[in-house]
């Protein structure tokens, strides 16, 4: 409800402010947005994601690679992909949750 109402948040750690401002720049902040990546040969993606610069998390799980990035280094793998045969069936964005981003900075300091 609050992601709904709200364009600005303050989350509180500890009794301090570990964040206040903008929600659309606390989700920008957040190291980058998750992608999920369906492909025409999913191993060979992930071999290919993991080769590419400004990815982190990079895991297959059955047909699926997901991984977290800026969109640089998602339009960067996209040509990677492309240049080496590898099909692109589904490239999806999942941006956080605030509920997701509350409890990443609120479980920094456990």
């Amino acid at each position: 409800e609050v992601e709904e109402l709200c364009t600005r948040v303050a989350i509180i750690r500890e009794g301090r402010i570990a964040y206040e401002g903008a929600l659309a720049d606390l989700r920008a902040g957040a190291g980058g947005t998750r992608y999920r990546l369906r492909s025409t040969d999913p191993a060979r993606s992930h071999a290919l994601a993991l080769a590419q610069p400004g990815l982190s998390g990079i895991v297959l799980e059955g047909d699926e690679c997901t991984f977290v990035a800026p969109e640089a280094a998602v339009v960067a793998l996209s040509r990677t992909l492309g240049a080496a045969g590898v099909g692109i069936a589904a490239l999806i964005p999942e941006t956080a949750s605030l509920e997701d981003l509350f409890f990443e900075l609120t479980e920094q300091a456990a």
